[in-house]
């Protein structure tokens, strides 16, 4: 099974992100992932706890097909997205990004991360 990323002129990828994925066979859909502090530390912790609740299922984050993150602070998100570059590299799957008020787990928490994964 393979991941084609999909691309043209039009809607070409970004050093963070691509238009969208086409995969065949089973998927696996992981739940949020939050973590407080600092949003680098944050989003490294949310990240890496998504790579493990993947390598339950057989998977791991180069077969992430969509990344969802919703930031307490949108001023974060360079510095979030530092760390996401650098976590998936040169073939990172689509992402959006929102700001949201409030998250789970009290205040302190800053990120939540999910994704949807190729089985």
């Amino acid at each position: 099974m393979s991941i084609e990323r999909l691309q043209n002129d039009e809607f070409p990828p970004k050093p963070w992100n691509v238009p969208a994925v086409k995969v065949p066979g089973p998927i696996i859909f992981l739940a949020g992932q939050t973590a407080k502090g600092d949003i680098k530390t944050a989003t490294q912790t949310s990240l890496d706890n998504l790579a493990k609740v993947a390598a339950i299922g057989g998977s791991g984050p180069e077969k992430f097909v969509k990344v969802n993150v919703w930031l307490k602070d949108m001023g974060d998100f360079n510095a979030m997205n530092e760390v996401y570059i650098k976590f998936f590299g040169s073939n990172p799957p689509p992402r959006s990004c929102m700001q949201v008020g409030k998250l789970p787990g009290g205040d302190e928490v800053v990120i939540e991360i999910e994704a949807i994964a190729q089985a």
